[in-house]
């Protein structure tokens, strides 16, 4: 997983983003003897800060190498089945780059 705040070099967090789940792959079987059922190549990106024009502007490449988006990779974690790659997109609060989940609300029958 590779977290992002903006996107600056597309070619640049491609690269990284896949050195990484080579390494991470092949490294893990090796060193600690365990072998991954599937592999979540994701992105996280700052929702609301321009990265969703980036990824805009980048799409051919990022729609082809990341297909996936929020929704799909938040039912993967749920249930992982397959290999996903792709892009989440969440909500950073403050300086501390805290993530604030989206707040549901309940109805209160009231007596």
């Amino acid at each position: 997983m590779e977290v992002k705040t903006r996107l600056a070099d597309l070619q640049d967090l491609l690269a990284k983003h896949d050195r990484k789940v080579r390494v991470a792959t092949r490294l893990l079987p090796k060193e600690q003897g365990w072998r991954p059922t599937f592999v979540g190549r994701i992105v996280v990106m700052a929702d609301g800060s321009g990265t969703g024009a980036a990824v805009h502007r980048h799409g051919a490449v990022l729609d082809t190498v990341l297909p996936a988006r929020s929704v799909a990779i938040k039912q993967w974690f749920r249930r992982p089945d397959t290999n996903i790659a792709g892009i989440w997109f969440l909500r950073f609060t403050g300086e501390s780059g805290a993530v604030r989940p989206r707040r549901s609300r309940l109805a209160v029958a009231r007596a």
